[in-house]
């Protein structure tokens, strides 16, 4: 799967296109950790969500906290407990659907 970068810097699901400033960030790190289920997440449930990849491990711990976003996150990781995060909801994890590419519902697991 491959996002258009509508501004040359984000993707932005359907539900942003109009107002992208409306649009809550979604930041991850790495190679772009969860970024192809959280662009169809975003799409398939109309979220005004829009991922953005941190540069650095750095910017990725930071980021979050200084704009008030979301973020990935995996447990026993603390990094963002002081955050007090809350888990987004996803219909029970459909191994068929992710086995052809459909990453609509939750993960398998969160640790």
């Amino acid at each position: 799967v491959r996002g258009k970068c509508w501004d040359e810097y984000f993707w932005y699901p359907p539900a942003c296109r109009e107002g992208p400033s409306k649009c809550v960030i979604f930041f991850t790190g790495g190679s772009g950790w969860n970024l192809e289920e959280t662009m169809q997440k975003a799409t398939a449930w109309n979220m005004p969500l829009t991922p953005a990849v941190a540069k650095t491990w750095g910017d990725y711990t930071k980021l979050p906290k200084q704009m008030g976003s979301t973020f990935y996150w995996w447990v026993p990781d603390p990094t963002f407990l002081l955050l007090d995060p809350v888990e987004i909801t996803f219909p029970p994890f459909d191994r068929t659907a992710h086995l052809r590419g459909d990453k609509r519902s939750a993960p398998t697991s969160l640790s």
